[in-house]
């Protein structure tokens, strides 16, 4: 059996669509006014930090830094 590389292929406007009306889904249907997202600085809480702007507007997100051992004290 041989891998066909287009089964690697994202369509990253879709998957960006997707992302976001699940975060507004997610925050209508449990009656939330917004969410906080604790922030490492890394790419992952940043993209959905992003994501969730983007998603339901940047007066609804709430960005908590958290600290890490690499972090360096603010």
């Amino acid at each position: 059996m041989k891998l066909n590389p287009s089964v690697l292929e994202i369509n990253l406007s879709e998957v960006e669509n997707i992302i976001k009306r699940f975060i507004k889904g997610y925050i209508k249907n449990n009656g939330f006014e917004g969410i906080i997202i604790g922030l490492s600085g890394g790419v992952d809480s940043s993209t959905i930090a992003a994501l969730s702007c983007s998603a339901i507007g940047n007066e609804n997100v709430t960005g908590l830094i958290l600290p890490e051992k690499e972090t360096y004290n603010i």
